[in-house]
């Protein structure tokens, strides 16, 4: 009677990435409760429904949360506070995650306005409260995208518009192009326009991390370059 072969199981192959390691988390925390968080988590959904089967794998988790159209805590008072907030979420996640296979937050980006905070009578010295919320994110690896004056400046970006250098000029921009309901992103807000609206703003004006740019300017092109680096959307 023949002896059946017994089958060698093969070793794991270590080529293969754990899922875990293919899992880019990204933290942005923003100034405003409703516009910045609504704007993000639409975003995100965007990119979860569009990834491609080879991508990697993004995650977005947003601060402050909304709910039913609404703000699920007030807005960040300053600068500095988006940053300290931006440091204390990040942290945490760390140290709850630590014996997890949780992977830690790959970027964290803090979204903020110039509006007055440029202004050095809010600061102390010769220095601005946004200058000093720059410089601390340095200090902690915070990626902090400023636009000048407002966010609506990257939202106008997602049109064939110029931004304005004011707060009217853009909150008219904003009701024009049915890009916002009041303080809400518009049902129709063209979001699939995002990478689109990166292009624009490097085109206006190039500006650095942790930087203050000109009038109608804006940096929150460097969180969809880190996105479209790591899913692969440009391949």
């Amino acid at each position: 009677m023949s002896r059946t072969r017994r089958q060698v199981r093969k070793p794991p192959s270590t080529s293969r990435q754990k899922r875990s390691d293919r899992l880019h988390r990204i933290l942005v925390v923003s100034e405003g409760a409703l516009t910045e968080p609504e704007y993000f988590e639409l975003l995100n959904r965007h990119i979860q429904h569009t990834l491609p089967p080879h991508a990697d794998k993004i995650q977005i988790k947003v601060d402050p949360k909304t709910k039913d159209g609404k703000a699920r805590r007030k807005a960040k008072n300053n600068p500095m506070d988006v940053v300290d907030r931006c440091i204390l979420l990040r942290d945490d996640d760390a140290r709850k995650n630590n014996t997890k296979d949780i992977p830690k937050y790959a970027a964290v980006f803090a979204v903020v306005d110039v509006d007055q905070w440029d202004d050095v009578r809010r600061g102390s010295g010769n220095t601005s409260l946004l200058a000093k919320a720059l410089s601390k994110a340095k200090d902690h690896g915070i990626h902090v995208l400023v636009s000048n004056p407002q966010f609506e400046t990257w939202l106008v970006l997602h049109t064939e518009c110029t931004p304005a250098g004011d707060q009217q000029g853009l909150d008219r921009q904003c009701r024009e192009r049915s890009l916002l309901k009041g303080k809400n992103i518009h049902d129709d807000f063209p979001i699939d326009q995002y990478k689109r609206a990166a292009e624009r703003a490097k085109e206006h004006h190039h500006v650095g991390v942790n930087q203050i740019g000109p009038k109608g300017s804006t940096g929150l092109f460097h969180l969809v370059d880190t996105i479209s680096k790591w899913t692969c959307l440009d391949r």
